[in-house]
């Protein structure tokens, strides 16, 4: 549903109106679209990064978020995803919750949140969305159970992005496998070439 939880919402009105006042949770509750609870969230997410709450108060504020990136619209969830992809305030458990979303929301969570365990990306890459492969495969750096995964899973572009990816760690068994799959395309094979694991064996298997 579009409202928070009530427990939620009470806590909201009583401890926390001198920073997101009543206003601000009136307008998130009685007003219909998706604007007054991004605008809200936003709002939120200021104050949570500037550090001045309390204990207290740090605690509504995540149980507000927590409801913002279960929002029954996608829109906001997505917000909410491009709002703390790269904010101190992110959880492992908010980061997890919305990098399991659809591809419109996960996307920013997969490309560019640090630390996501190795596991979580690799049950996110067997759901073969290509969206969100692409995303992983352009990550700061990509393990090398990742990118064999992507490489067995992936399409030709997510191929190619990966391996254009410095921050890859590619196994040569895994650019084998790429050049089996897309060796035959130009982009692929040149991406191979141009990796420093690549080996002359495999060079000779594309040209054959």
């Amino acid at each position: 549903t579009r409202k928070l939880p009530d427990a939620i919402e009470a806590r909201a009105a009583r401890d926390y109106d001198a920073r997101l006042n009543s206003s601000d949770v009136d307008r998130l509750l009685n007003q219909p679209g998706t604007k007054p609870r991004i605008d809200t969230m936003t709002k939120l997410v200021m104050e949570m990064e500037e550090g001045d709450l309390t204990d207290a108060e740090k605690r509504l504020a995540l149980d507000i978020l927590r409801a913002f990136a279960a929002d029954a619209e996608a829109e906001v969830r997505a917000a909410v995803a491009w709002q703390i992809h790269n904010s101190p305030i992110l959880t492992a458990d908010i980061a997890e919750k919305l990098a399991r979303d659809v591809a419109q929301v996960a996307v920013p969570i997969l490309k560019y949140v640090d630390g996501l365990p190795e596991n979580l990306l690799l049950e996110i890459v067997a759901e073969r969305d290509p969206q969100k492969q692409l995303a992983i495969a352009g990550r700061r750096t990509v393990s090398e159970a990742v990118s064999a995964a992507l490489v067995e899973t992936g399409n030709v572009v997510t191929v190619v992005h990966l391996l254009r990816n410095r921050g890859a760690a590619v196994r040569e068994a895994t650019l084998t496998r790429a050049a089996e799959r897309f060796g035959q395309f130009r982009i692929v094979a040149d991406s191979i070439a141009a990796r420093p694991e690549v080996t002359i064996a495999i060079v000779e298997r594309m040209i054959a």
